[in-house]
């Protein structure tokens, strides 16, 4: 029986990874990767601060080569800074890794529930997640990427697919180890990581997919059956 159970789930994964290459990604996916990689080049790379101050949650003015002046929070009413660090990204790799997710997992959110519910997620997830790593930096909070929203949708489409095999979601086992290992990484100080930005998106996407996943309502009507048995 264990044997039979394998193969059927083995399977559903190729049909659901066959599925899912049949999702073209939506255009607000496809905008947020091109603004990303405009960035990316205006900011050189993010080597370029001239240009990177203008992305990151505090502004900063430039002093000398090596001095800078922060601004105060929101100075001059720039409210839009609360979500403009996950355009900033710092290198080839760290672009490459966050764009690559991002299309992998906004395609099947906006081919499975629509645009509009990405653009939530991403204006919720990358608020949140910016935030919260601005709380744990230093006076000029120099961060950035894409990261804090991708584990956001990391983690809603693992809840989706793992408690709600309707919903058409799909993430191999390979790939969510992937995701998992990367994030205990970041803890061990081996690589200059935004953790607070990953962990506060990442319990976002958790708690976001599984409370929609309708596992909870599930669970209470199976409780109400047998109370009345």
């Amino acid at each position: 029986q264990q044997t039979i159970d394998a193969v059927k789930d083995r399977f559903k994964e190729v049909n659901l990874a066959r599925r899912w290459r049949q999702i073209p990604a939506g255009f607000v996916t496809i905008g947020l990767i091109a603004i990303s990689v405009i960035v990316f080049f205006v900011t050189q790379q993010g080597k370029d601060l001239n240009m990177v101050r203008y992305f990151t949650y505090k502004g900063f003015d430039i002093v000398g080569a090596r001095h800078a002046i922060p601004h105060e929070l929101f100075q001059g009413h720039q409210y839009w800074r609360v979500l403009t660090p996950i355009f900033l990204h710092f290198g080839f790799l760290h672009i490459l890794f966050n764009m690559i997710w991002l299309y992998y997992l906004g395609a099947q959110i906006e081919g499975y529930q629509g645009s509009g519910l990405m653009i939530a997620m991403v204006l919720v997830m990358g608020i949140a997640s910016n935030t919260g790593q601005y709380f744990v930096s230093g006076p000029i909070p120099l961060f950035g990427g894409m990261s804090g929203v991708v584990y956001g949708l990391f983690g809603y489409v693992w809840m989706r697919s793992h408690f709600d095999a309707s919903s058409g979601y799909f993430i191999d086992k390979w790939n969510t180890w992937v995701m998992v290992i990367w994030y205990f990484v970041g803890f061990t100080g081996l690589l200059p990581i935004a953790n607070m930005a990953h962990s506060v998106g990442f319990v976002i996407g958790l708690i976001w997919g599984y409370s929609t996943s309708g596992d909870l309502k599930r669970r209470w009507r199976q409780a109400e059956w047998r109370m009345k048995q």
